[in-house]
């Protein structure tokens, strides 16, 4: 039965999971939830903002399964969800900046920093850190609605008709919007390593091996 479960193209598990069955809507978090995880954190540049982003977001999916329109795609309609709740997290937290500012005066910044294997190739790893660290700057620089169609088509891999679903935009503006957001994108890192990276590693202290 879980065999049969795990073939089922997502329309059927989705009548099966507005029928009572359980199993048919786990099968379609197991399908779905590390492509949302991603999605969150992309949106929300944390792990626990994007665990909670994942858990709320099939938990509205399972509330609003009986309003789904079986026509549509099942993964479009998803991934709208998650976007939509990103955005809901988004504003709740610049609420809390707020009222944080108001009562105290200051806001203590926390960074996550990843643990790095600097035995394989140390200056490789510095190199791709550094460039991890620009584009999170640059994306987040983006408006809304640059930033949106360039996390899902440049970070999240949908095409231009998926995220069009995702977005109620047509094509047309969704292609217009990710070009000038990757130029947008392009210039911020190119600027970065044109000025900045001069001032943070001189040439002078560059040594070369041969």
């Amino acid at each position: 039965m879980e065999n049969e479960t795990i073939k089922l193209p997502d329309l059927e598990l989705v009548k099966k999971s507005k029928q009572g069955n359980f199993e048919a809507f786990t099968e379609l978090i197991k399908r779905y939830e590390a492509k949302i995880y991603s999605l969150a954190y992309n949106y929300m540049q944390n792990r626990e903002d994007a665990e909670d982003i994942l858990q709320e977001t099939f938990l509205k999916v399972y509330v609003s399964l009986p309003n789904f329109r079986e026509e549509a795609k099942f993964v479009t309609w998803l991934y709208r969800i998650c976007v939509n709740t990103c955005y809901s997290k988004l504003r709740e937290k610049k609420v809390k900046v707020v009222l944080s500012l108001e009562s105290s005066g200051a806001i203590e910044e926390e960074f996550h920093r990843e643990i790095i294997d600097w035995s394989k190739n140390p200056e490789a790893c510095l190199l791709a850190e550094e460039m991890k660290e620009v584009l999170n700057k640059a994306i987040e620089k983006l408006p809304r609605e640059y930033k949106e169609v360039f996390i899902l088509r440049d970070i999240e891999e949908l095409s231009n008709k998926e995220a069009s679903e995702v977005l109620g935009e047509s094509i047309a503006a969704i292609k217009a919007r990710v070009h000038r957001a990757r130029l947008f994108v392009r210039e911020e890192i190119a600027a970065y390593f044109k000025k900045d990276r001069e001032l943070i590693i001189p040439p002078k202290q560059i040594t070369y091996n041969y």
